[in-house]
């Protein structure tokens, strides 16, 4: 089975669904992430060699998963979804989708927060629409605080197994860590045993 995640950010992949990733690769499904932002472009005097460390910080995480990664070239960038037209956003999700075939899509909640997330979820919506493919969003990282519709899952795969395989992932990203706490914290994901999500298609 092909399943593809197309995600906002690096780390979102390893955060929101690496635990169900990483199982999907163990059964020999065939695993592909795609990041369709750079991660850090947002941050003031940020550079070239931080951009370039995001990429490896990815790869890297992809690796502990045992899953595929896209070498991408980012469609825009971090928190500047905005200034993009999003039919850019939907035709490279609509590549994605064309050449990956996947029987699974898993994305963002189209009521996150975060507009990146936001806007990628429409993308993956608009390029699954004749597609037989399941698509799932994953868990906003703050649920209670969704500005379109309620995130309200009704799947949830369980992760004890490749929990720690997630947590090496996620540290790959050490810019990103928070103290406890904070939901990006190393103690509240070894908390969560169990990943959700919301098949919307």
């Amino acid at each position: 089975m092909n399943i593809l995640a197309v995600l906002a950010h690096p780390d979102d992949e390893s955060l929101f669904c690496g635990g169900t990733l990483a199982k999907y690769a163990r059964q020999g499904d065939v695993v592909m992430v795609a990041a369709l932002t750079d991660g850090v472009s947002s941050r003031e005097d940020v550079s070239i060699e931080a951009m370039a460390k995001r990429k490896e910080q990815l790869l890297r995480a992809c690796q502990i998963l045992c899953v595929g990664c896209y070498d991408y070239v980012p469609t825009f960038q971090d928190q500047r979804s905005d200034t993009v037209p999003q039919v850019t956003i939907n035709k490279a999700v609509e590549h994605l989708v064309r050449f990956a075939g996947p029987e699974i899509v898993f994305t963002h909640h189209v009521g996150d927060l975060n507009l990146d997330h936001r806007r990628v979820a429409e993308a993956v919506l608009v390029a699954t629409r004749t597609s037989a493919a399941r698509v799932f969003s994953v868990s906003p990282e703050f649920p209670a605080r969704c500005v379109g519709p309620a995130w309200a899952p009704n799947n949830e795969v369980d992760i004890t197994d490749t929990l720690e395989q997630k947590i090496a992932a996620c540290l790959c990203y050490t810019d990103e860590l928070r103290p406890y706490p904070h939901p990006r914290s190393e103690q509240a994901l070894r908390a969560r045993t169990v990943e959700q999500f919301m098949e919307i298609r």
